[in-house]
């Protein structure tokens, strides 16, 4: 063995080696919970829907006849009954902008509406969540709201929702609904408060 092998380190550079272990230690223990927590917020929504244009134009589909005629039966669309009454042979379809969903692993065509005018609220904006139903669809929630997200927990094999809202001064609620079997029902309701 040669002398430079046998000879000992300085103290300085094991301190220094020491402190550059620990720094990387902690480093990568603060960086996890951030990471996880990340994670976990991606992956509580899972799909998300609003009135805003562009995600209109990009995603919006027409509805085939048998939707059209579940919308106008629910008693939050009395405005739409009133507007075909008043222009007979109008396509419906103009009431509405619809997405595609998915509810829930079936090949089912599920959708989420939003009303256009006059089936919209001042500072909110009205959408309505349909399910075939073996190819009856029906109107399984309503809610006023500004964004409605499709959460990836679920209840009787459908996806929970989320209808959230909030004022301009930063007030507002978050509805959780979840399924029955037949139609979402109110879960949860939370207060928000955002500061501007």
């Amino acid at each position: 063995m040669s002398l430079a092998a046998q000879r000992p380190k300085p103290i300085g550079s094991l301190y220094r080696g020491r402190t550059v272990k620990l720094f990387r230690v902690f480093f990568l223990l603060s960086i996890i919970p951030a990471q996880f927590v990340g994670a976990q917020s991606t992956r509580a929504i899972s799909q998300e829907f609003s009135s805003d244009d562009a995600f209109a134009i990009a995603n919006a589909v027409r509805l085939p006849k048998p939707v059209l005629a579940a919308l106008p039966a629910s008693k939050e669309a009395v405005a739409g009954r009133g507007w075909a009454r008043d222009n007979p042979g109008k396509d419906l379809n103009s009431l509405f902008t619809a997405f595609r969903a998915r509810l829930s692993a079936a090949e089912e065509k599920d959708y989420v509406v939003v009303g256009k005018k006059p089936l919209t609220g001042a500072d909110n904006v009205w959408f309505w969540v349909i399910h075939p139903f073996s190819s009856r669809p029906r109107v399984v929630l309503f809610c006023s709201a500004l964004t409605v997200d499709l959460l990836s927990s679920e209840h009787n094999s459908n996806k929970d929702i989320r209808c959230t809202w909030e004022s301009p001064g930063g007030d507002g609620y978050i509805e959780d609904y979840q399924f029955d079997g037949h139609r979402y029902l109110l879960a949860r309701k939370t207060q928000t408060h955002r500061r501007p």
